[in-house]
This record gives C-alpha cells, sequence and structure tokens, in this order.
C-alpha cells in the first residue's frame, strides 16, 4: 500500500509539471481571458466531446492548421470521427476562431496553444458534467481495485454507454484522483479493462436470469399469470417468441425474420393489409437511438408501413426525439404493463 501511494504521488507530480508547463503556456497567450471567455460561450451551445477520443487532439490541430486531414489521421480515427471532427471545424471552430480575429486575438501563431485549451476546457467540463450525472460512487478513504470501480460505475452509466470517449475520460480521471490507478491511464488502456469488466458484468447477469428462471414458475400455459419480472429474465430471443404471442393476442398475422442478417426488424406483424416492423429490445438499461436508426432500415427493407420498437425498459432522450421525428413507435416498460395486464 505504501509503494502504490509512493507511485501515485510520483505520478502526480508528473502530471502536475505537465499542468504547469500547459498553463505556463497558456498564460503566455495575449488576451487570454477574452479566449477563455469566449470559449465558455461557445460551449454553452456545444458539446463536442469526441474530441477527447484516441488521436482527436492531433488531428484537430492538423485540421485548425490545414483545414483537412491526412490519410493516415484519417484511418486511424475512422471515417464516422474524422467526418464529424472536420464538420465541427467547418461549421463551428473555425468562425469560432474569426471571431476571436475579430476581437483582436493574434489566431494566426497560436492556433496549436488556442486547441489545447480548448480540450481542456472540454475535459475538465466533462468531468464535471459526468461527476454530477453519475455521482461520486467510491467511498472516501476506502481502497478498491479498479475491477469493483468499474464495476460500480458500470451500473451507473450502462453497458450501451460505458465506452463513449467522455464516460472513459470520466472514469479515468477519476480513477486517478481517488488513487484507484497509480496514473492517469490513456482511453485505450481504460477502454481494455472496461471491456473485461463488461465480460465479466454480463456473465453475472445471465447467471441471475438463469437462476431466477429456474426458481420461477412456469409460465408457458395460455393460463399461467406472466409478469415483467418474468420478462425481464428473458434472454433476446425468448423476448421476441413473447412478442409474438402478444401481437397475436392483438389479431395480428406474425412473421419471424432470421436471427441473422434481420436487417434492423426482428418481427414483421400484420393487420388490415398492413405491416408493422418490430424491432424488439429485452434490456437491463434504457434503450439509445440506435435501436431507432436500426428499426426504420428495417422497416424501409421490408417495405413496412410502420416501424416500432418495443422493450422492457425505458428509452433515452435521444430515442425518443429520433422516433418523433421519424414516426416511429415507442413501447415503453410501462406500456408494455398495462398490456400484459389487458391480455394476460
Amino acid at each position: 500500500m505504501r509503494i502504490i501511494k509512493l507511485i501515485h504521488k510520483f505520478n502526480k507530480e508528473i502530471e502536475k509539471s505537465e499542468v504547469d508547463t500547459f498553463i505556463k503556456k497558456k498564460n503566455k497567450l495575449d488576451d487570454i481571458s477574452k479566449i477563455e471567455s469566449e470559449m465558455d460561450r461557445l460551449l454553452e451551445k456545444v458539446t463536442p466531446t469526441f474530441l477527447l477520443a484516441p488521436g482527436a487532439l492531433e488531428a484537430f490541430i492538423c485540421v485548425v492548421k490545414d483545414n483537412s486531414l491526412n490519410n493516415y489521421q484519417r484511418t486511424e480515427l475512422g471515417d464516422e470521427l474524422a467526418r464529424t471532427l472536420v464538420d465541427f471545424y467547418q461549421n463551428n471552430f473555425k468562425i469560432f476562431m474569426k471571431l476571436l480575429e475579430k476581437k483582436g486575438v493574434k489566431v494566426k501563431r497560436n492556433k496549436s496553444i488556442i486547441c489545447k485549451v480548448f480540450i481542456d476546457k472540454i475535459d475538465k467540463k466533462n468531468y464535471i458534467d459526468c461527476l454530477n450525472k453519475y455521482g461520486d460512487l467510491i467511498p472516501e478513504g476506502e481502497h478498491i481495485n479498479i475491477s469493483t470501480a468499474s464495476h460500480m460505475y458500470l451500473k451507473s452509466i450502462g453497458v450501451e454507454n460505458i465506452e463513449f470517449a467522455s464516460n472513459l475520460h470520466f472514469l479515468s480521471k477519476l480513477f486517478f484522483d481517488k488513487q484507484i490507478t497509480s496514473y492517469r491511464w490513456n482511453l485505450k488502456k481504460i477502454s481494455k479493462k472496461i471491456d473485461e469488466v463488461i465480460e465479466e458484468y454480463k456473465l453475472e447477469q445471465q447467471i441471475t436470469k438463469l437462476e431466477q428462471r429456474l426458481e420461477s414458475e412456469d409460465i408457458s400455459g395460455d393460463n399461467k399469470r406472466i409478469s415483467l419480472r418474468h420478462i425481464d429474465n428473458m434472454t433476446g430471443i425468448e423476448f421476441e417468441k413473447f412478442l409474438s404471442e402478444l401481437f397475436n393476442r392483438l389479431g395480428y398475422k406474425i412473421e419471424e425474420t432470421k436471427v441473422s442478417g434481420d436487417q434492423g426488424a426482428d418481427l414483421l406483424v400484420y393487420k388490415d393489409n398492413e405491416c408493422i416492423a418490430i424491432q424488439s429490445k429485452c434490456y437491463s438499461s434504457k434503450v439509445g437511438n440506435k435501436a431507432v436508426q436500426e428499426v426504420v432500415s428495417g422497416g424501409n427493407y421490408y417495405k413496412a408501413e410502420k416501424h416500432m420498437v418495443v422493450t422492457n425498459n425505458y428509452f433515452t432522450r435521444a430515442a425518443n426525439d429520433l422516433a418523433k421525428k421519424t414516426n416511429t413507435i415507442l413501447w415503453d416498460r410501462d406500456y408494455l404493463s398495462n398490456l400484459i395486464d389487458l391480455l394476460y
């Protein structure tokens, strides 16, 4: 324990030295208070946390200096992130730099340090936002390992969201500040650890579900009562079969798509010459907008008149917003509960 604390103290001093160097460079900028004030205003309107992704800072500086990315950087970032980064520069940061020039800031020779100040502000804002959103779950003065700490936040953040760059940055800093790690891990290293924890977490959930299913009553008969507790313990395929029975009771004809290559729709249901493409999500966390994107794609592929996502959980705000724009029907836990009370 003493050795770990000494290593942590040493690395804390290294980090402090790096921070001090950055602050010195930052303070050499003319009108730094004006620059930071304008950045704060910009960050009230946009939240470019994708700039926290591995390699994004170097790529962003390259775009700001040269107006483009080289092929190596595009390959490193991936097409989607590279496109997002360039779009953000063209539509936001390029205009912001012009605004600074208009206010008398010498931008041209200071582009690199201005970019670093901007990313630093995003990092600090992201940490505060995540801490407010997920809370400080690690008890003060209690030494726990990184696996235990990761498990705590996995449940709070959710399996689908924990590997976003913004959340990994938050955990990296938090774990270092709490002396769980002896230095601030980079995103690739902490992502690898989180992957291991996710696999352990999924296995634990599968074991728990199996135990609960073995203890619960057989609900296969028509006269047996079904509840959300039973549904929560279902596998994805079992949930699809349950929805097939549910829509059959509602008077629909059912067509199950292939398990692999379903094109974004798990079920196709028919009634009154109308086809509905359905994506089923038996989740332990909220369903994001990816499910909506998938079922819209699936609905178009199968030429369905309507598309729907059904879950035993709830939907994120992003999923609800996209559903409104795409006219996608969303059935959440509450709606499902009402149907079960009505039909079973």
